[in-house]
């Protein structure tokens, strides 16, 4: 998932850009209508990628170079099919004058109405986001250059959507209704974000719905991306859960180190009576990501839980058995393999201690290493019989020796 975040953002990043360019070129132009094969001819050069200019070019000159746009479209490179690779229905961006001059880039407003990005793998795992623009190197030398003299007022997404769609793996993941909204961007100082989305998969069906808000710090380098204050709210329905997950509240602070290939972060996670901590670092993000750090589940009444859940939970002897659970380890994880360490766990009366390795999540392998310091295991068995059945196995077959019969 980080890597589709990245890959987003670099895109959304990229048009942007371009939007701005085109938006300084143009008071230099009488109308701006007649230069569109131009314009779709300089992009097509610089994406390798068919662009598309449908409806008509609007610009004003002072205070603020204004443009708006009509529908933009990008295509997808010839490999692949001819649906469109981005789409957008209409763009607004505004840009003031005079700190051109000192070189700064001060923008007033961008307004992306009704974005629609398809991103696709095909089966030889090839996306069709690649070679959109130049080297790596080059590209990171101009979009740092570019941010680090880049102010923006106000950044509004509005009925946005993107699609993942991995055709090697058959999974499938839809971005629908997305709202944006992020105030004053400018690298070095802490900005707004707040976001919200329907999230909609395959492998395996869910329906998710999220709510968003977070305080932003980019270094004028690139290097470093703080999120704190991280404020998430989301529900979700799928396979297996009847009635869907009770609503979710996420809080987070993490901090994304680009040189050092390194992320921090700081969860807490409530769920109706579910309260989870975990401290977890990853390291070796773009190679073979590897995650560790403790994890808490707070005393929860499981039973409740599956409640919630409208999940049927099992009739056994002792009514009152997993109302009280709790949970604490060490985690480290890869993307095929996990370790759980320094096991306690805590299940009624009983405390388990140990560890659990998974290895190769396609083919689990599971090693169990648990001591349980005593369990009573009658109160977890399903229910006896009741009375009169008991009393029905009790009467005799034949009557009594010497009983007169009626």
């Amino acid at each position: 998932m980080g890597k589709l975040l990245k890959i987003i953002f670099s895109i959304m990043a990229a048009a942007i850009l371009l939007l701005i360019i085109v938006a300084a070129l143009l008071p230099s132009i009488v109308d701006p209508n007649d230069y569109k094969s131009e314009i779709e001819t300089a992009v097509k050069e610089y994406t390798g990628r068919l662009f598309t200019i449908s409806g008509d070019l609007e610009f004003s000159v002072f205070p603020w170079l204004g443009l708006t746009t009509g529908k933009l479209s990008l295509s997808n490179p010839d490999s692949f099919e001819e649906a469109p690779f981005a789409e957008i229905e209409e763009a607004r961006i505004k840009v003031k004058v005079l700190p051109l001059l000192s070189k700064k880039i001060e923008v007033s407003s961008i307004l992306l109405e009704r974005l629609s990005l398809n991103l696709v793998k095909n089966q030889e795992g090839i996306g069709n986001w690649g070679n959109l623009a130049g080297s790596k190197d080059a590209a990171g030398k101009v979009g740092g250059t570019f941010l680090a003299a880049l102010t923006v007022g106000d950044l509004v997404l509005e009925d946005a959507e993107i699609i993942w769609d991995d055709r090697k793996t058959g999974r499938r993941i839809e971005f629908k209704d997305i709202h944006l909204n992020a105030d004053r961007f400018v690298l070095d100082e802490p900005f707004t974000i707040n976001l919200s989305f329907s999230l909609r998969g395959n492998q395996p069906k869910f329906n998710e719905k999220v709510l968003l808000t977070t305080d932003v710090l980019i270094d004028q380098k690139l290097e470093r991306i703080e999120l704190r204050h991280t404020e998430v709210e989301t529900s979700i329905k799928g396979n297996g859960l009847p009635g869907g997950m009770p609503a979710a509240n996420l809080t987070a602070d993490i901090v994304y180190n680009r040189k050092l290939n390194r992320m921090d972060s700081d969860l807490r996670i409530n769920s109706g009576n579910l309260m989870i901590k975990a401290e977890l670092t990853g390291t070796n993000l773009n190679a073979k990501p590897l995650v560790k750090g403790p994890v808490e589940v707070g005393e929860f009444n499981a039973k409740q839980w599956m409640q919630e859940l409208q999940l049927d939970s099992p009739s056994l002897q002792d009514s009152t058995s997993f109302e009280q659970v709790a949970l604490r380890f060490d985690l480290t994880a890869t993307t095929g393999a996990a370790v759980f360490e320094g096991i306690e766990l805590t299940v009624d009366e009983s405390a388990a201690t140990g560890a659990v390795n998974i290895k190769d999540f396609d083919r689990p392998m599971i090693r169990f290493e648990l001591d349980v310091d005593e369990m009573n295991v009658d109160r977890y068995l399903p229910p006896t019989e009741s009375a009169e059945i008991r009393s029905q196995q009790d009467k005799p077959l034949m009557p009594a020796i010497g009983t007169p019969s009626t």
